[in-house]
């Protein structure tokens, strides 16, 4: 059976995307897998606290940990199957060695309490994951608890976009989710769409044949600034991004004076990578 990888080091913003990596599970009939990592502690200077510390200590806090998690889920989530894994390792290169084994067709993980802006520009463990390039990650705000989304909104440029066969896997889960797609590109002048456009629109219509899809080209110098607004008119439930055809993913999670609107919308972002 296909399966959900939650990511969690048991802080607030973990525990809240295991809640929702577990309502998505139950609600597309997935088992989760919830993977906690751990390493030991590295210190620039003496430190007898942390040099008392063993990986027999690490271990036995995880366990620890997770079998509290096991816990509390069992009570919110009795029927769903779901397994408790641990492994020493960095969490992006545990999840890129383990992700087929264990059948993952997604990685949820959360956002810090100090906002999803930035927590990428901290170099969080979302963005690392992201960055494997390798899995469809979604991030999770935090605060932010599931409910079936009906409306999707998809990011893209379509004036740049060529190989677009990772849509296949949006078009895989929308079906699963009976929801709305709607296909968003900025531009700066509608008027300069040319034929090479219209094709790469006929190719996404071909991808999303059985998924109720709309076309929308808001004309904004600044992307992210105009996808914001987009996302709060149409009442968008979650944020879909292709990392690789452009800039727009960095642009999204810099530092700008669309870094506040950005926060406040307070939605899931999908990545999905190149295939």
């Amino acid at each position: 059976m296909k399966s959900i990888l939650a990511c969690t080091d048991f802080s607030d913003s973990a525990k809240n995307a295991v809640l929702f990596a577990a309502s998505l599970a139950n609600n597309l009939n997935y088992n989760l897998n919830v993977v906690s990592t751990f390493l030991m502690p590295i210190s620039t200077s003496y430190d007898a606290t942390i040099y008392s510390i063993t990986i027999k200590d690490l271990e036995d806090s995880v366990d620890a940990s997770l079998n509290k998690l096991k816990d509390e889920m069992s009570i919110k989530f009795p029927d769903l199957q779901v397994n408790y894994l641990k492994f020493y390792g960095n969490t992006e290169d545990v999840i890129q060695e383990k992700i087929e084994e264990l059948n993952g067709e997604l990685v949820i993980t959360g956002l810090s309490g100090k906002g999803a802006i930035e927590s990428f520009l901290m170099g969080s463990t979302t963005k690392a994951l992201i960055n494997t390039g390798k899995f469809p990650v979604m991030a999770i705000p935090p605060n932010v608890t599931f409910h079936k989304p009906s409306k999707i909104a998809l990011g893209i440029n379509i004036e740049q976009s060529s190989n677009l066969n990772e849509l296949f896997f949006l078009g895989k889960l929308l079906a699963d989710l009976s929801c709305k797609l709607l296909i968003v590109s900025v531009v700066k002048n509608i008027d300069e769409l040319n034929t090479s456009d219209a094709i790469t629109g006929l190719e996404i219509n071909r991808i999303f044949y059985n998924i109720e899809h709309t076309f929308h080209f808001p004309e904004n110098e600044n992307p992210v600034e105009a996808l914001s607004q987009f996302c709060k008119d149409f009442s968008i439930d979650w944020l879909v991004l292709l990392p690789h055809h452009h800039s727009l993913l960095e642009r999204v999670f810099s530092k700008s004076t669309t870094q506040k609107t950005l926060q406040e919308l307070k939605i899931p972002v999908l990545c999905i990578p190149e295939n």
